[in-house]
């Protein structure tokens, strides 16, 4: 019975030694990916998006105010549906002018119809590249809201 009982002690042993020497191997690898990414630096985080308010230096479409709007008024097709409907109204669009003045992350705040919203979403993501918002003179990510009348 001494026998049987240090055989299964001796296994237990064993087995312990393998899941230590598991782990270890584990905690070798990690330790390798960490060392990885130390010594590729640290990344950047995300673009942080500022409010218009908050911004030191607002974003400017190229040519400013009256040009966005001339450009809007030239882009948006009346949705011929939306024409016949006699259905009209404003649609509000929020999205982010990047740091590096890039529009993007469109979408409807408040909408008139599917078929209004998405011309104006269209519209939008098709503009050119704005002059990018500053915060503490350095180019900042900021979201903007942008009314679009729907009027025929």
């Amino acid at each position: 019975m001494d026998l049987k009982w240090m055989l299964a002690a001796t296994a237990m042993l064993l087995g312990l030694g393998a899941s230590a020497q598991s782990s270890l191997g584990a905690l070798g690898s990690a330790s390798d990916a960490a060392q990885r990414v130390y010594d590729q630096g640290v990344q950047q985080p995300a673009d942080t998006i500022y409010d218009l308010n908050a911004v030191e230096v607002q974003p400017e479409f190229p040519g400013g105010t009256e040009a966005m709007y001339q450009y809007l008024q030239n882009a948006i097709h009346y949705p011929d549906q939306a024409v016949k409907d006699s259905v009209g109204g404003k649609v509000y669009v929020v999205f982010v002018v990047g740091s590096n003045g890039k529009v993007r992350d469109a979408k409807v705040r408040r909408g008139v119809r599917q078929d209004i919203d998405a011309e104006a979403l269209r519209a939008v993501m098709a503009m050119p590249d704005w002059t990018p918002g500053k915060f503490a003179d350095k180019p900042v990510a900021t979201r903007f809201t942008l009314p679009i009348s729907f009027t025929w």
